[in-house]
């Protein structure tokens, strides 16, 4: 017959952690005082110590994982092969040509830094760069262009398969940034309209030209902004 504890027994984990040495020197003069005068967890403590702890095995490592610095050197070298394939590409990408028109929401350009931009009178508020329009608006135009001799220009509009052109040009334009081209003008019509100035170092721009050709008249000096009916 198994004699009772002597005081409050104790736990399994203490008896582990005093056998392996993890308490403090206090808890284990009181551990050593109980298990001299406790045949119960004397008992106990002489079974752990006698008894082999059979911890299960770790799982094998997959073959098929790297280990961590593997991994990290893995993406730490393709990161920079691929960092340096995109500078590469970037490098060898052919310039764009200026010749061409780029392509944009609301304002096709040619000639390089040649660009027109639009201010809407609409009920008394004013809109820069507008892309619609309605009966009664009111329209003047702006143009940046690079420092060069100055030069001829004109102004027309493009829609339902005609050209209109709504200002008179009284002098050369002297380039520069947002100049201002005289007169205003308005827009009608449910159809877009493409709004495009005309540079030209001649005595004048060819409106029979742009007439007979429409926007495939356009010269490589000028640029081009669309503007939509309201609904």
């Amino acid at each position: 017959m198994t004699e009772p504890c002597s005081a409050v027994p104790i736990s399994f984990l203490r008896l582990e952690r005093y056998a392996l040495g993890e308490v403090d020197a206090s808890e284990r003069e009181q551990i050593m005082a109980h298990l001299s005068s406790c045949t119960l967890c004397r008992s106990c403590f002489d079974e752990l110590q006698t008894s082999a702890l059979t911890l299960p095995p770790l799982p094998a490592r997959s073959a098929t994982r790297k280990p961590a610095r593997v991994r990290r050197l893995f993406w730490s070298i393709t990161g920079g092969a691929l960092a340096a394939a995109a500078a590469l590409l970037l490098m060898t990408r052919p310039a764009p040509d200026a010749s061409k028109p780029r392509a944009a929401a609301d304002n096709a350009t040619k000639g390089g830094e040649l660009t027109l931009s639009l201010v809407r009178q609409h009920a008394g508020n004013s809109a820069r760069d507008p892309a619609l329009f309605a009966p009664g608006d009111s329209f003047s135009a702006q143009v940046t262009c690079p420092p060069q001799a100055d030069q001829a220009w004109d102004l027309v509009v493009f829609q339902a398969g005609q050209a209109f052109f709504p200002l008179q040009p009284t002098a050369a334009l002297v380039c520069g940034n947002h100049l201002s081209l005289p007169g205003a003008f308005t827009l009608s019509g449910s159809t877009p309209a493409s709004v495009c100035v005309v540079l030209s170092n001649r005595v004048g721009v060819d409106r029979t030209e742009l007439r007979r050709r429409g926007p495939a008249g356009l010269p490589a000096t000028s640029a081009c902004v669309i503007v939509a009916p309201t609904q």
